[in-house]
């Protein structure tokens, strides 16, 4: 299942009330962030730089990070005041273990308890880490190596031509069915119910992220899906989505 194919509802906002405005290509580098000369403030990356240790001695590992990169629309033209910084930690999980997808998983559940704990920001931008295997590609216009103090990949100022009227179809599409889904849920439903509820719920929220990073893979920043994923993450309702799946689980177990 793709992500257009997803069911399509429109109860509560249409694709005319989607604004893409702010994912407009800019000239230049985020002038919070970058010098004019195009590496990272030196008082920025020396903070970023202890908030990704302070992040990698919650892991409880002893295999060093390889490097430290920033990626995405804030190492790139496409940055919004709604960008993050994303702060990747390139470990060779071979170091580790060679169960990658347990690897995956357990530094997945580390992030979201560091997430849960902290809420850091650099002037005025949250900063999203990451653990990313070294054998992983970015799909990031940009990659700039904290350690090294310089671009790995030096990202152009290319205009990003964005399929509008598919991105807010999909969009509306997609808000409308999570709107419906919280409904559901509000309205009180038996235990049958909630179990459906709680399948459909579970596979929108993974096919949102897996769409994202097809697309992220395929087609880049631009990607439709990843201008969706953006959309849904400012707009509230991928975290709604989010602590639906956490309700539907709290009043299945509970007794």
């Amino acid at each position: 299942m793709e992500l257009n194919e997803v069911e399509e509802i429109y109860d509560s906002i249409s694709p005319a009330q989607i604004n893409l405005r702010s994912f407009e290509t800019k000239e230049k580098l985020n002038p919070k962030l970058w010098d004019e000369n195009g590496e990272l403030n030196s008082s920025i990356r020396k903070r970023l730089l202890t908030i990704a240790m302070d992040f990698y001695d919650s892991l409880n590992i002893e295999t060093l990070p390889k490097d430290i990169i920033i990626v995405g629309s804030n190492a790139g033209y496409n940055w919004s005041k709604y960008s993050d910084i994303d702060l990747h930690l390139l470990i060779d999980f071979s170091e580790i273990n060679d169960d990658a997808d347990l690897l995956k998983n357990y530094f997945s559940t580390k992030k979201i308890t560091w997430s849960a704990q902290h809420n850091i920001t650099i002037r005025g931008y949250e900063v999203e880490l990451y653990v990313q295997p070294t054998d992983e590609q970015n799909a990031s216009d940009g990659v700039y190596s904290l350690v090294k103090n310089e671009w790995l990949q030096i990202p152009k100022a290319k205009d990003i031509r964005l399929n509008k009227k598919l991105i807010t179809h999909q969009a509306a599409k997609v808000i409308n069915l999570i709107d419906k889904y919280v409904e559901e849920f509000n309205s009180g439903l038996n235990r049958k119910e909630l179990e459906a509820l709680n399948i459909k719920a579970d596979k929108l929220y993974k096919l949102i992220f897996q769409s994202r990073r097809d697309g992220l893979k395929q087609f880049g920043e631009g990607a439709t899906n990843n201008i969706v994923f953006k959309v849904l993450r400012r707009s509230g309702h991928l975290e709604a989505l989010r602590d639906l799946k956490f309700n539907i689980y709290d009043e299945l177990e509970t007794i």
